[in-house]
């Protein structure tokens, strides 16, 4: 940090300086810069000159709950910012991320352009007729350009039909993340807009492939490419159910064109199947938030609710402080059992601005039991009337539901981690937030029978204690300890004391791994996907 200090002292100088003479001027300007490292450069300049004048709190005067955080995606770096010193060091960590480290980084851009020229350099020795890229279109336009030069007008009609479906997608996507942020309400609502967003860059990356392949038209040269049009200004839409249903709509109007190209080609048809599965776990995602209009919404909340304390959030979970209980929420692990909202509907409020916990209207051992009747262990709570809180149970089950999650009750410890009581662990090999279910295998159409056939009824001692689960990178869940595995009946379907369970989805012996991930390809980690 000091040495990117002493470089925005010397932008400070130079960026400030060079335009001493426009600095009184109303209108802006553009600036030009050499690398997009002096852009942000620049702007660290901007901010440190800006705060100096304006001190911190006059300056950085957005909410932070209006940001995207950590608590909503998982990327590398990702933090919310109210101060100086914190957007610096956002800057700084884009700077290096994307312009290269000060010190050697195997995962910096400028590394992987070091092993791209040097793969280059390999192939073209070992043939030298060796030709490492399409000649794609340096700006590709979908209009015919009103001068020519320096512009390829894509009009050859099936690279066209590509072309406007994959500017679509990029459309969508911004669409999406106008919507996120700077967003009021739920973090929920921002969790599914922005996971959407994400998502659609697997239907739009196929999609771009493809476009590579085409010829632009019949006088160039050359192959059509995207050309990244957008609407302009990209203005939020009032939050509301008309906002979801424009979303769908659009969502709807992408999944009938890439239906109708998937034939055209493999890479078509993988990004059909990616719109389809966007579009479904977005609209499970949002009609869990607000009702449809043929859906009967939850009971409205009584008006004599008392007023809760004001919710904290400790590492994504979001805490409220009762009279006899503290009450906590895990969004990221909620599978929508909805024990909570229809057992207690006073305390979990659904469909709702604002505050949504009201532990007080609830006793606390109804809440013991609603807490305890949750399977994925998003509610969790800690009683203050001297009543003992949750407890492990005496025999650690796993529960396998139908067409989705394992569900285990058991003293957990996963990768290593103690986990509580309870856990809800992915077995459709598609969630976003691994070992955890969030929900996918419902979007994936994921199938997998609850009622699977009777192993053996083999008596183990002892039948509970502490187990482990370690997920094995890129394959099984290995469970260590006392295990009952159970239909979604109850039903015993093996006594274990150790396992390895499939959670990618493709084993033909289900809920055993028999391999099948080595088969697939498949990938236990966000980055590796």
């Amino acid at each position: 940090m000091a040495q990117f200090s002493v470089k925005i002292m010397r932008l400070t100088g130079s960026v400030l300086g060079e335009n001493q003479h426009a600095q009184n001027r109303l209108m802006p300007s553009g600036q030009d810069y050499e690398t997009v490292g002096e852009l942000y450069h620049a702007l660290a300049a901007g901010l440190s000159h800006l705060t100096d004048r304006l001190g911190e709190a006059g300056l950085f005067t957005g909410l932070a709950k209006r940001q995207i955080g950590p608590d909503l995606v998982g990327l590398p770096g990702l933090q919310t910012i109210s101060t100086l010193s914190e957007a610096l060091a956002a800057i700084d960590t884009i700077v290096e991320q994307g312009e290269g480290a000060p010190a050697h980084t195997e995962d910096g851009h400028y590394q992987r352009f070091v092993t791209i020229r040097s793969e280059y350099e390999g192939f073209l020795k070992a043939n030298p007729r060796f030709v490492p890229a399409r000649p794609v279109a340096a700006n590709p336009v979908m209009r015919k350009p009103v001068s020519a030069a320096n512009r390829v007008w894509v009009n050859d009609p099936q690279a066209a039909a590509v072309m406007d479906y994959a500017n679509a997608l990029y459309g969508q996507m911004l669409r999406l993340l106008c919507q996120a942020f700077g967003r009021d309400g739920v973090a929920d609502e921002k969790r599914v807009l922005v996971n959407a967003a994400i998502d659609l860059m697997f239907a739009l990356t196929p999609a771009a492939e493809h476009l590579g392949t085409l010829a632009a038209n019949g006088e160039d040269a050359c192959n059509a490419g995207m050309s990244f049009a957008m609407l302009r200004p990209l203005t939020a839409l009032p939050q509301g159910p008309s906002e979801w249903r424009v979303l769908d709509q659009r969502f709807a109007e992408l999944e009938a064109t890439a239906a109708s190209l998937a034939a055209s080609g493999a890479r078509l048809a993988q990004s059909a199947e990616a719109v389809t599965r966007v579009a479904a776990a977005f609209r499970t995602g949002h009609s869990t938030l607000r009702p449809s209009d043929i859906e009967v919404a939850d009971a409205s909340p009584p008006v004599s609710l008392s007023a809760p304390a004001a919710p904290t959030v400790r590492d994504g979970v979001e805490v409220v402080e009762g009279k006899d209980v503290t009450l906590a929420f895990d969004t990221k692990r909620c599978i929508h059992a909805r024990h909570c909202v229809t057992g207690a509907p006073r305390t979990f409020l659904a469909n709702v601005e604002g505050p949504w916990l009201h532990p007080d209207e609830t006793s606390a051992d109804q809440l013991a039991i609603i807490a305890s009747m949750c399977p994925s262990g998003a509610i969790t709570l800690a009683r203050k009337d001297g009543r003992a809180d949750e407890t492990a149970p005496e025999v650690n089950t796993c529960q396998i539901r139908e067409n989705g999650p394992l569900a285990f009750r058991a003293d957990l410890r996963i990768d290593g981690h103690p986990d509580g009581y309870r856990a809800t662990l992915s077995r459709c090999g598609q969630s976003r937030n691994k070992p955890w279910c969030d929900g996918s295998h419902v979007a994936a159409g994921f199938q997998a029978s609850g009622e699977p056939a009777t192993v053996s009824l083999d008596a183990i001692a002892p039948r509970g204690g502490p187990m482990d689960i370690r997920p094995q990178t890129n394959g099984p869940l290995a469970v260590s300890g006392p295990l009952e595995i159970c239909a979604g009946t109850g039903r015993v379907v093996q006594r274990v004391s150790g396992a390895r369970l499939c959670r990618c989805g493709a084993s033909a012996n289900k809920p055993f791994c028999d391999g099948s991930h080595g088969r697939i390809g498949f990938k236990s980690s966000l980055a590796a996907e």
